[in-house]
């Protein structure tokens, strides 16, 4: 919901997957890539370079506005940062999914964006401690409501054949993602130059959190 700037090289691949599809981009990019010319690579560390530092900018302004709405100093970056996206945008949203764990300034954030008044539903699943005989079924049942909450707002019917593949596009992602991260960074051979590499983790993780509003491309993208 936030505008961001784009980095003019993403707008010409953003027009050219119009006409030609992302597969095809994706493969040209590839290939220009093996080629190794030194211009096209620090092109690409640029792209990526200009994301983080886009993404790290509105981060820390979602933090500044936390922080001038008067949230408690107590709470961490991210928590503030969060706030701050509740203040600036949560007017937009039709609910917020939220999670209970076991964190006290985490379950004190999700109490404190209640005084921001946005007219938002706020969706809770809880999640039970494990020392209780029937944790399992309690989370279960808690899901169950949850999803009951969400099919209301969205109008969509979510079965099980549906949660089943969109939980298995999930883990496919993970595996991925762990991949890139045990595989390739604790081996003696990275990719690309160090930093790049330090540059593409920080990307992976801000879009592994993102990624749900088309699983299956990251998916596809990423393997």
């Amino acid at each position: 919901m936030h505008p961001f700037e784009i980095h003019k090289y993403l707008t010409y691949i953003g027009s050219a997957s119009n006409v030609l599809g992302w597969n095809r981009v994706t493969n040209f990019l590839g290939f220009i890539k093996d080629l190794g010319i030194k211009d096209i690579n620090q092109a690409v560390d640029d792209v990526i370079e200009s994301v983080i530092n886009t993404i790290n900018s509105k981060y820390n302004e979602m933090y500044d506005i936390g922080v001038e709405s008067g949230l408690s100093t107590d709470f961490c970056y991210g928590v503030k940062s969060l706030y701050g996206m509740n203040v600036s945008k949560g007017k937009n949203c039709d609910a917020n999914l939220n999670y209970t764990i076991r964190c006290s300034t985490w379950n004190k954030y999700l109490e404190s964006i209640k005084a921001i008044g946005n007219p938002s539903k706020q969706i809770w699943i809880e999640i039970p401690p494990r020392n209780i005989g029937n944790s399992l079924e309690l989370f279960k049942d808690n899901i169950t409501k949850g999803i009951s909450e969400l099919e209301k707002i969205s109008n969509f019917s979510y079965d099980e054949k549906a949660l089943r593949a969109h939980f298995q596009t999930a883990n496919q992602i993970r595996q991925s993602y762990k991949k890139i991260i045990y595989d390739i960074s604790t081996s003696d051979f990275y990719p690309c130059n160090p930093a790049t590499f330090c540059e593409i983790l920080s990307l992976l993780n801000i879009s592994f959190h993102d990624y749900n509003s088309n699983a299956t491309r990251y998916r596809d993208n990423i393997a």
